[in-house]
């Protein structure tokens, strides 16, 4: 019996490093400098708007395949040395997630003065270094109604990881795997400093 193939998000590299590395801090620590942000944002003008529930699921489940996606940034005493990847231990997916509506008639000008908006701001330094939003509302002509917004900092992920994440994310043919079969949660303290 063969193995089924893995989806892509599987095959990508997501190490879950203890310590961050030069370049990641690099990135990390720039942002005390508002005009050197290190913040990513990918916008995909979907062709239907997923179910929320479903959207929520297929996050929850990247966050157990990808379990960077539920680590945080720590500091090490007097910022000597570089930063920790730590599990966030009060991580919950939906602080993550947003769903918003484009005023009417949601032209795609709006969609991406939205886009400015979230990729310029900072993320909360104390949560995983990632967020999502469902924009519904969007009269662009094509039909879809619907947008994506994936927003990841460059410490926690290069633009080939970003794409990954979201044709995995966004997969209208691929289901969620029901909870059984999830890998489990990192543990608090699982990638802690020693």
């Amino acid at each position: 019996m063969t193995k089924p193939e893995a989806e892509p998000l599987e095959r990508a590299v997501w190490p879950s490093p203890v310590e961050m590395n030069a370049l990641e801090t690099l990135f990390w620590r720039a942002d005390d400098h508002p005009g050197m942000r290190s913040n990513m944002l990918g916008v995909v003008v979907l062709d239907r708007c997923p179910g929320w529930d479903r959207l929520v699921a297929r996050h929850e489940w990247a966050t157990r395949v990808a379990p960077l996606l539920r680590h945080r940034v720590l500091e090490p005493p007097l910022r000597l040395g570089r930063p920790f990847w730590v599990v966030d231990p009060a991580f919950d997916v939906r602080n993550h997630l947003h769903r918003v509506r484009l005023p009417t008639p949601g032209s795609t000008g709006l969609l991406l003065d939205l886009a400015r908006d979230v990729a310029s701001a900072p993320f909360a330094r104390e949560r995983p270094l990632w967020s999502a939003t469902l924009v519904e509302g969007l009269d662009d002509g094509r039909g879809g109604g619907a947008a994506y917004l994936l927003k990841l900092h460059h410490s926690l992920s290069d633009g080939i990881g970003a794409a990954q994440l979201v044709t995995v994310l966004l997969d209208p043919a691929a289901e969620p795997p029901a909870d059984p079969l999830l890998p489990p949660a990192p543990r608090p303290g699982a990638a802690s400093p020693a």
